[in-house]
């Protein structure tokens, strides 16, 4: 049992190696639309994704990392892009950053109490 990435396994499952069971995700991928959610499988609280996020350093000028967003979200608008992404099982969302501050803040909610459960520490 493994809980990784599509994109990496896709060949696996492809090849008849790897059986998936449900994905984590909110809604059915497009590589695997036979395969069921977590949710549709009867585990409705199983949902967890992952994602990438472009950070700038601390106290970058509020009027470049505007600037960079924009660009970036161009970027991941163009069809290329998307395709490319797609088919590492990946989709584009781009957004505000203040998307991603309230998406990190949500993860650190959702997991904190499992870390402090585990005893888990950084290393």
């Amino acid at each position: 049992m493994t809980f990784e990435g599509s994109g990496p396994l896709l060949p696996h499952i492809r090849d008849g190696r790897l059986r998936p069971l449900a994905v984590m995700s909110e809604t059915r991928i497009a590589d695997l639309p036979d395969v069921p959610t977590m949710v549709e499988a009867g585990y409705p609280s199983v949902l967890s994704t992952s994602w990438t996020g472009l950070f700038a350093p601390a106290g970058t000028p509020p009027e470049i990392v505007a600037r960079l967003n924009v660009a970036i979200n161009e970027a991941l608008a163009a069809p290329e892009l998307i395709a490319a992404l797609g088919k590492l099982g990946n989709r584009p969302l781009g957004g505000k950053p203040e998307d991603l501050t309230r998406k990190m803040q949500g993860d650190i909610a959702r997991w904190a109490p499992v870390v402090k459960s585990l005893n888990l520490k950084g290393e």
